[in-house]
């Protein structure tokens, strides 16, 4: 009987582990999404989450997000996001991002032109507030 009860008690700890596990996951990516979709439309959101969010969100690279991190966007002042989305603007125009190495290392993370064009409206959108 100890036996039976040690089995199904350690059934039930991994059971809870594992589901811990699964429900911090899950908090860690609404958290992402619910940061970047509140002020960011959904459209232009997912070109970000495709093509910038490996450097530019929590975990990503630290020069990265020391100029834009989308991680803590919903933080910045209106007058921050135009800025910010002026920068993003002024890298996309010269062709400066993603960065070379970043382009041929993950080609299927550059934005297409549409997907450019995209970003490039909702910035002008954000400067003209």
């Amino acid at each position: 009987m100890l036996k039976k009860t040690s089995v199904l008690a350690g059934a039930l700890i991994i059971t809870f582990i594992g589901s811990g596990e699964t429900q911090i996951n899950c908090i860690d990516q609404k958290e992402v999404s619910k940061t970047e979709s509140s002020t960011i439309p959904l459209n232009v959101q997912k070109v970000f989450q495709a093509s910038c969010f490996d450097c530019h969100t929590r975990g990503g690279k630290k020069m990265a997000m020391n100029h834009v991190n989308f991680s803590e966007w919903d933080k910045y002042s209106a007058e921050k996001k135009a800025t910010k989305s002026a920068d993003i603007v002024k890298m996309l125009k010269k062709g400066s991002m993603p960065p070379k190495l970043y382009r041929r290392t993950h080609p299927e993370k550059v934005p297409t032109p549409d997907q450019v064009t995209l970003i490039l409206e909702w910035a002008d959108s954000l400067n003209k507030k």
